[in-house]
């Protein structure tokens, strides 16, 4: 009878650690995910504070900076104007393939970069800063935003920025403005460009 009551003893202390191991891991997990969301939180508390306090400095550099090629204005200019109007890397895609109508042939072609905010797009095609936004640069631009059925098209070079609402028979330029002007008209970016209107 001993035996049999220390045996049963036995595998109820083995049940009891077993769950107490349990428990305790359990409490090891919910204080890791603890320590993991108030280390998410903290990186998206400094992000939001970057982009709130550091665009007056980046935008008091703007009419300084200098951009060797095509590819700079797109890191130094385009990346952080997007990030600092609040969209994120997942909203952006770089190199967007299209396919344009060229009467009766079709090419293939690739937009530098889409924009892209729940159901609303705009494409944005980046030149370098010795180019100048002529036409032809708006007509690729317009030709891009219609094989892909976007409204709004931005081209820029880095030193200057024009933003269109491609229309049926007329687009209709909604801004237009050089880096020097970027300081005094950031409200005005932010409310074209921060959100789809």
């Amino acid at each position: 009878m001993n035996t049999l009551f220390f045996l049963i003893l036995s595998i109820l202390a083995l049940v009891l650690l077993w769950k107490y191991h349990i428990e305790r891991e359990k409490g090891y997990r919910n204080a890791i995910n603890g320590l993991n969301y108030q280390h998410d939180k903290q990186i998206q508390l400094l992000k939001d504070h970057h982009i709130q306090c550091y665009p007056q400095e980046w935008i008091q550099s703007l009419p300084t900076r200098f951009y060797e090629s095509e590819i700079a204005v797109e890191i130094k200019f385009v990346f952080p104007l997007l990030m600092y109007l609040g969209y994120s890397p997942d909203e952006v895609k770089i190199r967007y393939p299209v396919t344009v109508q060229a009467g009766t042939q079709s090419i293939d072609c690739t937009a530098d970069w889409i924009v892209k905010r729940k159901s609303e797009k705009m494409i944005i095609e980046v030149k370098s800063p010795n180019v100048s936004l002529g036409d032809s640069v708006k007509r690729q631009a317009r030709s891009y935003a219609y094989a892909l059925g976007i409204s709004k098209y931005i081209i820029t070079n880095g030193r200057q920025i024009i933003v269109v609402e491609r229309g049926v028979e007329r687009d209709r330029e909604i801004l237009n403005l050089k880096v020097e002007e970027f300081e005094q008209e950031w409200n005005t970016i932010k409310n074209i460009l921060g959100q789809f209107s």
